[in-house]
């Protein structure tokens, strides 16, 4: 069995320390740098009752609560699968 060069191993370590360093300043940095006054804002108009066109459902976009269901890949292929059959079932 041979030994890991000691070198080697230093640099991994240096390029793990420099890398968390690196994510160490950015979580700091977005701690001061976020949008915690606009998510306030909007969630005391929420809680005050200023977004219940929400709740009215009167933005629809066209989904139907079909459209939430949970489809296996499975079944969406299988899906496709048929009406490509049947398209070319209607070409004949």
């Amino acid at each position: 069995m041979t030994a890991t060069p000691m070198g080697s191993g230093l640099e991994l370590a240096d390029l793990f320390c420099r890398t968390a360093r690196r994510t160490v300043r950015r979580l700091f940095r977005d701690l001061w740098a976020n949008e915690d006054i606009r998510k306030n804002g909007v969630a005391a108009s929420v809680m005050q009752g200023e977004q219940v066109w929400l709740e009215r459902g009167a933005m629809d976009i066209g989904l139907t609560p079909q459209a939430f269901k949970t489809r296996s890949l499975v079944e969406q292929r299988a899906a496709g699968a048929g009406r490509a059959q049947k398209a070319a079932a209607d070409a004949l």
